[in-house]
Order: C-alpha cells, then structure tokens, then sequence
C-alpha cells in the first residue's frame, strides 16, 4: 500500500486541477517520477557499494594471502593450513628520526624505496607472505 502524505495529496490535487489532468494521469505521472528518481538512488548507492567493496578488497589482499582472501569472498570460509616452520621477522631503522632530521624529504623517501624495494626483491625469490605493519614509535 501506497502511504502519502496530506502534503502530497494536496499537490495532487493542486496539480490536477491547473493542468485539467485526471487523477489517474496525475498519480501515474507521479509514480513515473517516483520510480526514476529511484532507479537514480539505486544506481547511485550501487556505485558507493562497489567503490567500498573495491577498497575492502584492497585491503584485504594487503593483509591477508591471495588464496585466503579468494576463499572468504567464495565460500566465507577458510581452511587451516599447518606449517612445519615458520619466521616472524620485525624490522625497525634504528635512528630513523635522527636521519629524518638531517635528510631532506626526497632524500628519505628514495632510502626507503632502496631498503623495501631489495628486501621485496629477496622475499619474492622465496615462497613468503608479507605483512607490512607500521609503528609511530619514537627512536
């Protein structure tokens, strides 16, 4: 059932008499305005959907390995695996802040593109996931 408003009949009404429309005429084109305006609405909380499923998709093959996130999104589920050996390695540069300090900005970024980029280049020779944290803790 069609729930209205005393304000929307109203305009109804209004509409009906100025434009010698029947009431039908008025309700349909009403509806019609209604249903595009609708399809606006869906089309447009689709593309919002589909952006935040894209970056959640992002995210989550950063953090997680490609086959695990493939099994979630196809079944919800993911199987244990064992592993008879595992590493768990932390890095930190070691006065980083000082050497922020007397470096400038582009100097600092091509360091660490130099570190990650030939440490990325020895993990992907090697049957490794990577996981990148990030700490704000001072030297």
């Amino acid at each position: 059932m069609l729930h209205c408003s005393w304000r929307i009949w109203s305009g109804l009404i209004i509409s009906m008499t100025k434009h010698n429309e029947s009431y039908m005429d008025t309700l349909i084109r009403r509806l019609q305005l209604y249903s595009r305006n609708l399809e606006h609405l869906v089309e447009e909380r689709t593309e919002l959907y589909k952006a935040e499923r894209d970056r959640a998709d992002r995210l989550n093959f950063m953090l997680l390995p490609r086959p695990v996130v493939k099994s979630l999104k196809e079944t919800g589920l993911v199987e244990p695996e064992l592993f008879e050996e595992v590493t768990i390695y932390f890095s930190d540069i070691v006065g980083f802040t000082t050497l922020c300090k007397y470096s400038t900005p582009m100097e600092v970024v091509d360091m660490l593109n130099d570190i990650y980029k030939n440490f990325d280049h020895i993990l992907d020779h090697h049957d490794v996931y990577k996981v990148t944290l990030e700490s704000n803790r001072r030297d």
